[in-house]
């Protein structure tokens, strides 16, 4: 298994309390959605979704999307896919400037 281009982020929005984001990863093709894990107990991280396989004619990669929620708090979040570490700081003070 082999990443060959992610993560990125997209921000999504605030909801309530919560940060919402999801990460764009590519992949060969046929290879499965690389597992993902988030260090923050309250986060809930979705079944990774496949978007497409790329190029339309002729494909060799896979395009996923892990869509995330993320609690809001003064510390931050590392989310863990295959062997890349993403960190976040979601911080309190920038949801007050929403």
């Amino acid at each position: 298994m082999s990443i060959v281009l992610g993560p990125i982020l997209q921000f999504r929005g605030f909801l309530r309390n919560t940060c919402e984001v999801s990460a764009l990863v590519v992949t060969d093709l046929g290879d499965p959605a690389p597992p993902a894990q988030i260090d923050q107990p309250q986060a809930l991280v979705a079944a990774p979704r496949k978007l497409a396989d790329l190029p339309f004619e002729n494909p060799t990669k896979t395009a996923w999307r892990y869509d995330m929620v993320l609690p809001l708090s003064s510390g931050r979040s590392t989310f863990e896919l295959e062997t890349s570490l993403l960190r976040m700081a979601l911080m309190r003070a920038v949801a007050s400037l929403v």
